[in-house]
């Protein structure tokens, strides 16, 4: 490398320290412009591009760096960093476990590997990997963060508090494992003692910005949005960086709605979104789930019929996200005899192993060996606890795989919760979908097109399945929650339990973007929402209703 562009790599470091990115990049272009090969300053280029959450343009620079440079355990490293946060899990896994063959003693590795793991909803994996991490560094608290953040989803709430005690046993004061309690208690609707607990940590000095930003979450938990929405302004303009910048836009524009400044919140849901990684193909979408309805004919799933597994357990709880999902699963857990799971993401571990390279599962391709194997697998990953007759999946993108779960569990049944798809869009676009690669949820228009396409793919499901499938509206439930409640009960063939009714009096988390609203009981508050914005929804207008059986 000539003397002059070694100098421009150095100026680089010495811009980043002063909080010039734009600058530093500039730089590495002119570097790059004469020696495109110059692996060092592609790597640079990427690492920079990551924190500002432009995430392609990071790839894309990795990748190239690694055709140069093939098995350097670094690149391989940031390449799978980058390819997570763009929620292709599997190329991640990939990239992370060429490093680790590399260099097995990294434990900074193994933490990304868990992290990755995490993502992909392969919880188990996730802890196996944290507990390696663990191993070769024992002092690696982001490790043991992480197992407890595992804990918290699988709802394991001991062990996840255990997991962030230690921490702030060996560190007093971690801000992530003080966040990590705090969300805790947040989670069963206990905010006044989760803001109690940062004001004790903080004594009166400042908190720091990673937990200021908790802070005024809670804050409008709490029913205090003015509040909120002010000390998310004081933060904003210290936050550059894409990912947290956008974190911290979508909790400023839900304190905003809740204030009724709908134009400004509308605009911070816009600009929160923008910054967000990951793109979106509507025509690719529809021409799958097309695919998916051509190849899972009457025919294909009456000849897979006597395969699977005869168990009448699963309930599986489908919908466009941010239709009722979370809430349904909420009030049937509260009845003695059945067990929430969550989103389990078994189905869809399933799906990729047997997709072909349209991301469709060919129904001739399964054997029913492998249906049985299947169905042993699905049931292993949920792990229902002992004495309960039902359990629920919430995982609303099994709405794509019905065909394959009727395969799977002929005897099964379906719950299809349906909502105002204008409602529903509004919702979707005002959710940070970011760490579940739900891309379709930045713009408009392809959550429209999303909409679109599912319901469509829903009708086709209901003329061809014979899986007992309950299709309930939200705006129902919430007029008439004891009549519809009792519907849902006794399609699933239990007895009532008036505890149904009382589902938010309960100590199980919710998990979800719905957690604050699924605590909480019932309200017609965001019914019709989308009239605040009317002026703003022109490109969800087109979004079709879900149509029932």
């Amino acid at each position: 490398m000539a003397d002059s562009d070694a100098a421009r790599l150095d100026d680089v470091h010495r811009l980043l320290s002063a909080g010039r990115p734009e600058a530093a990049v500039s730089l590495l272009d002119q570097v790059l412009e004469r020696r495109p090969n110059e692996v060092r300053a592609l790597w640079m280029r990427a690492e920079i591009n990551i924190r500002r959450g432009r995430f392609e343009a990071a790839r894309s620079d990795l990748e190239a760096a690694l055709s140069i440079d093939p098995g350097q355990p670094g690149i391989l490293h940031a390449l799978g960093g980058a390819c997570h946060a763009l929620g292709e899990h599997e190329a991640a896994e990939s990239h992370l476990r060429q490093a680790i063959a590399a260099n097995p003693q990294d434990a900074r590795l193994w933490y990304s590997l868990g992290l990755v793991y995490h993502g992909a909803g392969r919880y188990q994996a996730a802890l196996d990997a944290y507990d390696h991490a663990l191993a070769v560094d024992p002092a690696m608290s982001i490790a043991r963060l992480g197992q407890g953040k595992v804990w918290q989803v699988l709802g394991r709430l001991e062990a996840a508090t255990a997991a962030f005690e230690a921490v702030l046993a060996d560190e007093p004061g971690n801000p992530e494992a003080v966040a990590g309690l705090a969300e805790q208690e947040a989670m069963t609707g206990r905010s006044q003692a989760a803001l109690a607990r940062l004001d004790a940590l903080a004594g009166g000095a400042p908190l720091p910005d990673e937990l200021k930003l908790l802070r005024a979450r809670l804050l409008r938990h709490a029913g205090d949005a003015e509040g909120a929405a002010a000390a998310l302004r004081e933060l904003l303009p210290r936050v550059v960086e894409a990912p947290r910048r956008a974190s911290l836009l979508f909790d400023l524009g839900h304190a905003l709605d809740e204030l009724g400044h709908y134009d400004a919140a509308f605009a911070a849901f816009e600009e929160a979104n923008s910054l967000k990684a990951g793109s979106f193909d509507a025509g690719t979408h529809a021409q799958r789930m097309n695919t998916i309805a051509r190849s899972w004919d009457r025919d294909a799933c009456r000849r897979l019929a006597e395969g699977g597994d005869a168990s009448v357990r699963p309930i599986f709880i489908v919908g466009i996200p941010r239709s009722g999902t979370s809430l349904v699963e909420q009030i049937l857990a509260a009845h003695p005899e059945i067990h929430g799971c969550g989103e389990l993401n078994a189905i869809g571990s399933l799906a990729r192993s047997r997709e072909d390279d349209q991301g469709v599962v060919q129904p001739a391709g399964l054997s029913q060996a492998w249906l049985r194997e299947a169905a042993e697998f699905y049931l292993e990953e949920a792990s229902p606890p002992d004495g309960v007759s039902l359990f629920t999946d919430k995982m609303p993108a099994n709405l794509h795989h019905l065909g394959l779960i009727q395969a799977i569990f002929p005897l099964a049944r379906v719950i299809h919760c349906v909502r105002d798809p204008l409602d529903t869009g509004l919702s979707c676009f005002f959710q940070d979908f970011s760490a579940l690669g739900l891309s379709w949820a930045q713009r408009l228009e392809d959550i429209a097109a999303y909409q679109r396409s599912c319901a469509e793919l829903m009708v086709h499901w209901h003329s061809v399945l014979d899986l007992p499938i309950c299709t309930l509206e939200y705006e129902k439930l919430v007029d008439r929650s004891e009549e519809e409640t009792r519907r849902i009960v006794d399609f699933l063939g239990l007895g009532w339990d008036a505890a149904c009714l009382a589902y938010h009096r309960g100590e199980r988390p919710v998990l979800t973007a719905s957690h604050h609203q699924a605590i909480r009981p019932l309200h017609a508050r965001s019914v019709g929402r989308h009239h605040a914005y009317g002026k703003d929804l022109a490109a969800l207008a087109a979004a079709k209703p879900m149509v029932e059986k």
